[in-house]
């Protein structure tokens, strides 16, 4: 199994439908990014973190202890209400729990 994540702050509404709102938007826009699915199918890695800008710029590239902005890029950019949203991609190394990719199965014949 294999988990991508997102990491956004703000406004979240609620009606009789759910829940909704602009964040929200920006989240799922920043998750379901084809830049973001390409660059998880070219790693093995079993998390890839996505950040938003705003978390990025409030938190992250202040280097707070246990938080390297060094290992975020900045690689994945949506439109959200006629804005662009940035996104900064973080693939953790030195995971736990590595994950395997199996062998194509031989035929024998």
């Amino acid at each position: 199994m294999r988990l991508r994540a997102v990491l956004h702050a703000g406004e979240v509404h609620f009606d009789g439908n759910g829940p909704f709102g602009e964040d929200l938007d920006v989240a799922f826009r920043l998750l379901d990014a084809p830049r973001f699915k390409a660059h998880l199918k070219s790693t093995a890695a079993p998390l890839a973190l996505l950040a938003s800008d705003y978390i990025y710029q409030s938190i992250i590239r202040h280097g707070y202890d246990g938080i390297d902005g060094e290992e975020f890029a900045p690689l994945v950019n949506v439109t959200v209400g006629f804005r662009r949203r940035r996104g900064w991609v973080h693939l953790p190394h030195g995971c736990r729990f590595p994950v395997t990719v199996p062998a194509l199965a031989q035929v024998v014949g």
